[in-house]
């Protein structure tokens, strides 16, 4: 499933903070690590000094992993280059930063990155650079929260979760929490109008117990591979955002990992407010699939 982890690079050190977790997960899973750096298409001709940037990263990279190790330097706009390259060469996993140094090929948030998640098909892998510099040998996602909405897409994420978790050294605790956040209110017709209607605490108490049975049954292949599984399922009190959020920051989770289109807001990342708002608001690493379906 993630045979090929794809890294676009830009050349700063800031863009070099997504190698301790590359590294990782191509010691647990054996993958081919594929370092992309993307040239301008009127800087082309300096494409051999790009090239020789990548082999030195690749010769650290290789220290420090399984997996076969690849450089490539190609020339164009970067999120084709990404999407085109990442189609074209059955990558599994693609892995960038949220923000880098770089003026021109910026993966950013609502540039690149936000159009990268967008056209390509393939999982994203996305590190906040603001995020504390992470160390080689330290525990690196083994701390996973899956924020589900009772969709069979938003469930499509639960085999990529247990993909990450293969290989995680015995010495580090593996933990999957599962969070569905439950609505305190509901749309009635009344008329021609909709009105929202409070549920009352008997309501919440059932919705509660039945979104807690459903979390317990979605746990159970994960708590066969070893991992330890916890169920949350709570009422929203304020924003779906911030719900997951303060789960994230109770569990010290560092890995959200969420389906990109699903029943709810929750889901449709990039199309409303509620990843947008997780992306920056924390800095804990994003795993965004999108389901086959969609």
């Amino acid at each position: 499933m993630l045979k090929k982890i794809l890294v676009p690079l830009d050349g700063s050190e800031l863009g070099e903070l997504v190698l301790p977790y590359v590294e990782e997960m191509g010691r647990r899973l054996n993958s081919e690590i594929v370092l992309l750096h993307f040239c301008p298409p009127d800087l082309e001709r300096f494409c051999h000094e790009h090239q020789v940037y990548l082999q030195h990263i690749s010769q650290i990279v290789k220290r420090h992993t399984k997996g076969a190790v690849k450089s490539v330097a190609l020339a164009g706009r970067a999120n084709r280059i990404i999407v085109d390259y990442a189609l074209n060469e059955d990558i599994g996993l693609i892995v960038g930063l949220s923000r880098s140094e770089s003026d021109t090929n910026k993966w950013n948030i609502g540039s690149t990155a936000d159009k990268v998640i967008r056209e390509t098909s393939k999982p994203v892998l996305i590190i906040n650079a603001e995020a504390p510099k992470m160390k080689r040998g330290s525990k690196i996602l083994n701390k996973v929260l899956i924020p589900l909405d009772g969709s069979h897409a938003s469930e499509a994420i639960l085999p990529y979760v247990r993909n990450f978790m293969y290989g995680v050294s015995k010495d580090e605790e593996t933990e999957v929490t599962l969070l569905r956040v439950l609505s305190p209110s509901h749309h009635v017709p009344v008329g021609e109008a909709v009105v929202i209607v409070p549920y009352t605490d008997a309501e919440l108490s059932q919705l509660k117990e039945q979104a807690e049975s459903y979390l317990v049954e979605i746990g159970k292949e994960l708590k066969q591979d070893g991992i330890i599984v916890n169920c949350d399922a709570v009422t929203r009190s304020n924003s779906t955002a911030d719900q997951i959020l303060d789960v994230a920051q109770k569990r010290k989770i560092n890995l959200i990992a969420m389906s990109t289109h699903g029943r709810t807001g929750i889901s449709r990342l990039f199309l409303g407010t509620t990843t947008d708002r997780v992306l920056h608001s924390i800095n804990i690493p994003i795993l965004l699939i999108k389901p086959t379906e969609d």
